[in-house]
């Protein structure tokens, strides 16, 4: 029993961690939104979102191929190990080199624009660092379970980068060059800190069949990747050709309001990863994939309902007025969040059971253009309402897509539907309930809102525990005895 929880334990670990770096973030949001204007916000959007992108193109998708190739050898540590150190050294030249080509090109495609080139440069190379920090070591904690290690080497970032942002963006005013600058400083101390961690060695010999052997099974997820960053980033790009910068500003706020609820399901599924790249290896651990996969769907759908019931009061309580429209955006965001959670299910069936990588991109390339045509269609009659419900639509069908292609290829991976309907259709009821009966303004929806969710988490704990006294007293021959 302890074993079939040990995903749940990681995946709560990832989760709080995650959360609790994103709460940190949340709590300085009324600095940075008094610091920076609507419009520098909206600036700022935008290049992190390009930066974003550079940390897919540099990573070459290792962080996501190590998962399986990792556990393929875990009979054997040094060559595992051996792995590790030569994945490293591949990503420290990626990133180094890539972030020099990113920068050059920067320089020569943003002369003239509204982003200055500096900018972007700082932008870059933060990114280049945060792969070198965290692609290989933060797959090795995750993979091993260290989750110790974890949360110090998150704590750490969280805590650098918050202080080092406060410090240039709020008390020097250096704007958006300050947060940037923050970001790289932050970033190039983590790596230190990584190394300390997960600590390096040089390779011996570097593994090349082993790396190739990744870079198979990762390069064509970035593809994958940056058609995910598409969906979840490039519509504040769309949308600044077809509104004001201050309503970009607006529209980025909310998106980033509502990553806790995104980092709260990415983290549950990294959690559960080990038992799909597991069952790689061991076929007989396969049959109790179905119920693994509709606890992971149902965990994210619980946490993404919380999200959609506490997040729109928060935004009208934390950020000044300019952003009240952001409440009613918020919800379909989270939907989209939802979807993406669900999505992760047939693709770890497909990428880390099957070791399928190489055509899963054409759904999320096809459902980002998708996000982008409804954006340009309905935004400019619609407003920022538009773009939101554009985003849950295209990951719902990223979720239907990926799902039949899983299914054409025969993945292993099902859910328990006897169990995931009625828990989904409870969810629902329970968001309608609140939408439609309780307001969604002010530090008195907050409070019920908050309420309402933590009656729900105790509501889960309490059946949870009593789930677990059943079984250990079934399984206990003195309690049984007695009966």
């Amino acid at each position: 029993m302890a074993e079939s929880n040990r995903p749940l334990t990681s995946a709560a670990v990832f989760a709080v961690a995650a959360a609790a770096q994103r709460a940190l973030s949340l709590l300085l949001l009324p600095l940075y939104t008094r610091a920076l204007t609507p419009a520098e916000y909206g600036d700022l959007s935008v290049i992190l979102s390009f930066t974003t992108a550079a940390v897919i193109f540099l990573a070459l998708g290792l962080d996501f191929a190590l998962w399986r190739t990792y556990f393929g050898l875990e009979n054997d540590p040094y060559r595992q190990m051996n792995l590790v150190w030569s994945a490293w050294v591949t990503t420290i030249i990626s990133a180094l080199v890539g972030t020099l080509l990113l920068s050059l090109g920067a320089v020569l495609f943003l002369r003239g624009s509204r982003i200055e080139p500096i900018d972007a440069i700082l932008g870059i190379a933060s990114s280049g660092m945060l792969v070198i920090s965290t692609t290989v070591p933060m797959t090795v904690l995750r993979a091993e379970q260290r989750l110790r290690d974890f949360l110090v080497l998150t704590a750490m970032s969280a805590l650098l980068t918050a202080s080092f942002t406060v410090c240039a963006v709020v008390l020097l005013h250096w704007g958006i060059k300050g947060w940037l600058a923050a970001a790289l400083a932050a970033n190039a101390l983590g790596t230190l800190a990584a190394a300390a961690v997960v600590p390096f060695r040089r390779p011996d010999p570097m593994d090349w069949t082993g790396v190739r052997a990744s870079l198979r099974l990762g390069v064509p997820l970035m593809p994958h990747f940056v058609s995910h960053w598409a969906l979840q980033l490039a519509d504040r790009l769309a949308l600044t050709s077809l509104v004001s910068a201050s309503l970009v500003g607006v529209y980025s706020l909310t998106a980033n309001l509502s990553l806790p609820a995104l980092i709260a399901v990415q983290s549950l599924n990294q959690g559960f990863m080990p038992m799909y790249a597991r069952a790689a290896h061991r076929t007989d651990e396969r049959a109790g994939l179905a119920s693994i996969a509709t606890k992971q769907l149902l965990l994210t759908s619980s946490v993404c309902l919380l999200c959609a019931i506490v997040l729109p009061s928060v935004v009208t309580v934390v950020a000044p007025s300019e952003y009240s429209s952001a409440a009613s955006i918020l919800p379909w965001l989270v939907l989209g969040y939802a979807f993406v959670g669900a999505y992760s299910i047939p693709m770890n069936g497909l990428s880390l059971v099957l070791g399928r990588t190489s055509f899963v991109w054409v759904t999320t390339a096809l459902s980002a253009m998708l996000n982008l045509a409804l954006i340009y269609i309905f935004v400019p009659d619609h407003g920022l309402v538009a773009a939101a419900i554009a985003s849950a639509v295209a990951y719902f069908a990223l979720l239907v897509g990926m799902t039949l292609y899983a299914r054409r290829h025969h993945s292993p991976v099902r859910l328990d539907l006897r169990t995931a309907v009625p828990g989904l259709a409870a969810l629902g009821l329970i968001y309608a309930v609140v939408a439609l009966l309780v307001p969604e303004r002010g530090w008195t929806a907050l409070l019920i809102r908050g309420g309402i969710s933590a009656a729900c988490v105790a509501a889960v704990g309490i059946a949870f525990l009593a789930r677990q006294r059943r079984r250990r007293r079934a399984a206990s021959p003195a309690v049984d005895a007695i009966n």
